[in-house]
């Protein structure tokens, strides 16, 4: 445990872990803004403090930089999951575009 952890009251060993609240859907009196929620989520106290310290370093706070982190994690699990959809796609259709480069294999050396 580092020195700026404070110890859980419970458990002197296991630093104590602090709250942080997020987004899940609410209905929202105003039309114009976007429904948002709540979600509680544990940080140890250290990562808490890098969390705060990376939000200040980007003139932002804890919550626009945590929804901005998962915004950026979600939008790299989709490129990954598209191009392994790709990647499948080729590997399925190896075969017959063998085929069909073969076939234009003589018009495309006619030029030549």
């Amino acid at each position: 445990m580092s020195k700026k952890e404070k110890p859980d009251a419970a458990n002197p060993r296991k630093p104590r872990k602090e709250k942080v609240t997020i987004a899940h859907p609410v209905k929202q009196a105003t039309p114009s803004r976007s429904a948002k929620g709540r979600v509680l989520v544990e940080f140890s106290d250290s990562l808490l403090k890098r969390t705060d310290d990376a939000a200040q370093k980007l003139d932002s706070n804890r919550s626009e930089f945590i929804r901005s982190a998962v915004e950026q994690y979600i939008a790299e699990l989709d490129a990954r999951e598209f191009e392994r959809e790709l990647a499948e796609g080729y590997a399925a259709n190896a075969e017959m575009n063998l085929a069909l480069a073969d076939e234009f294999s003589i018009v495309d050396s006619e030029g030549l």
